[in-house]
């Protein structure tokens, strides 16, 4: 067996009990207690105890879209079909881990410091799936007026729809539905420039 990192083993366990359990189940401790390390020593890793490792894991989900992305297709995203391809494996990568998106929202809503300490994270160098995409979204529409206040705008409501979609199960109706009004959205509003 690979010899792996104890922080790496945290992410594991917690991934394995949050998918199983939901995250309003399990805690900090419990996470500790199955990894087989002291609540110490995840604080040590994980400053915020199971927020902190929400959040990494998340991170995660953005650098495995950013590894399955075929960087031969960039020059065709603004053709229909290859970007609804693409929300429609971004969407699936969502419904695969709903309960780690289920404890994502219960974090926002019930945590009013969420939200703050979301952003701090997505401003660090771990985030790199926001510049990734800003950069294939900027190669399509160079003369997008403050970029990064669209991108954040675009992004939120993005992932609110498909956090939607994916924990009501269908919210939006079939996800080919789903996926179509999304791209054309999405694909309006950056041509428009109106966000």
């Amino acid at each position: 067996m690979p010899n792996i990192s104890t922080k790496e083993k945290i992410l594991k366990v917690a991934k394995k009990l949050i998918v199983k359990n939901g995250y309003s189940s399990i805690s900090s401790r419990r996470i500790a207690k199955e990894t087989k390390i002291s609540v110490g020593t995840l604080y040590h890793h994980f400053p915020n105890g199971k927020l902190s490792i929400l959040y990494e894991i998340i991170l995660s989900f953005g650098n495995k879209f950013i590894e399955n992305f075929d960087i031969t297709k960039v020059g065709e995203l603004n053709n229909p079909e290859v970007g609804k391809a693409y929300l429609f494996n971004y969407l699936e990568m969502h419904r695969q881990f709903a309960p780690l998106i289920n404890g994502f929202e219960i974090e926002l809503l019930t945590n009013k410091n969420a939200l703050k300490d979301l952003e701090k994270l997505m401003q660090t160098g771990k985030n790199r799936l926001d510049t990734f995409l800003k950069n294939i979204f900027l190669k399509f529409y160079p003369n997008i007026e403050e970029p990064e206040k669209t991108f954040v705008i675009i992004g939120r409501i993005c992932t609110s729809l498909i956090h939607t979609h994916v924990l009501l199960d269908r919210f939006y109706g079939t996800d080919e539905e789903f996926v179509d009004i999304l791209y054309r959205m999405i694909s309006g509003l950056l041509t428009n420039n109106s966000v």
